[in-house]
């Protein structure tokens, strides 16, 4: 998809730039702010956005349960994690659980950059990765050298496999509804996709078109049919966390023109993964 490539260029060279205002993305000058909140209390692991109703949110990223309260007493009454805070929109209630404590990513990033000082080396505590600004080829046999390997992502999205799964859902569509709709954007009632993460660390899933994840249609080859369907897509940047195994659903809209197809097999396709449906009359 064309939006898709323009929105991994945009996190490429976010990327360059090294995203040195975000929150949940500590530099190396920063990282005692997170080994003294760690340790503070046990657990802790920095701040993770989550979505909630279309919109991020900050809230504590924790490997214990039940800490939740602890860590929001220490954020307010900590000058750097108060100031970390300020202005960014949060939740009263809730937190990110992870795997890894604010400890574990710290050490990781300090043993990495031991063993390669050139490297630009971030803790990304939504992540709850150690991110790298390199070519996974050049960071991979350092970090397993270093035995971090497991905590080591890429900091660039495009070079993060495997890819998400979907599912569209519905599998059934009935053309007589389609063609009654009078919005474009709803000519599939309640049509969604899912994204699952089936990786075995948590994942940024970018997109680009406000809280929506329009699809497109094939036909029974796998052919794509022309678009026209008279709906935009709002070039909008955001990104949601997905845990490992995790599912999230968005809503949906078809980018094809649906009301001149015939009744028959189709699939749902969504950054290049089929999904078969069957238009009923």
């Amino acid at each position: 998809m064309k939006c898709r490539a323009l929105l991994l260029m945009s996190l490429l060279l976010a990327g360059a730039a090294h995203a040195e205002s975000r929150v949940d993305e500590l530099a190396p000058d920063q990282w005692p702010h997170l080994l003294r909140a760690a340790r503070a209390v046990p657990g802790f692991a920095g701040l993770a956005f989550v979505p909630v109703e279309g919109t991020r949110v900050l809230v504590p990223a924790l490997t214990t349960p039940g800490r939740e309260e602890q860590a929001r007493r220490w954020l307010q009454s900590d000058p750097f994690w108060k100031k970390v805070g300020t202005g960014k929109q949060g939740v009263m209630r809730g937190s990110q659980p992870v795997g890894y404590s604010g400890v574990q990513l710290v050490e990781a990033a300090q043993a990495l950059k031991k063993r390669s000082p050139n490297l630009t080396v971030r803790v990304n505590t939504t992540l709850n990765r150690v991110t790298v600004y390199a070519p996974a080829g050049v960071f991979r046999p350092i970090a397993r050298a270093a035995g971090v390997e497991k905590f080591v992502e890429s900091a660039y999205e495009y070079e993060r496999t495997p890819r998400v799964r979907f599912d569209v859902q519905p599998r059934t569509v009935s053309l007589a509804a389609v063609r009654a709709a009078r919005d474009p954007y709803q000519v599939v009632p309640r049509l969604q996709v899912r994204v699952t993460n089936p990786t075995g660390a948590p994942l940024l899933f970018p997109y680009s078109c406000g809280s929506s994840l329009p699809v497109r249609v094939a036909d029974r080859t796998g052919r794509v049919i022309p678009e026209d369907s008279g709906v935009g897509c709002t070039e909008e940047l955001n990104s949601a966390l997905i845990q490992p195994g995790q599912t999230l659903t968005f809503p949906s809209f078809p980018l094809t023109k649906m009301t001149h197809l015939k009744p028959g097999p189709y699939h749902w396709l969504i950054d290049g993964q089929l999904i078969p449906f069957t238009l009923t009359p």
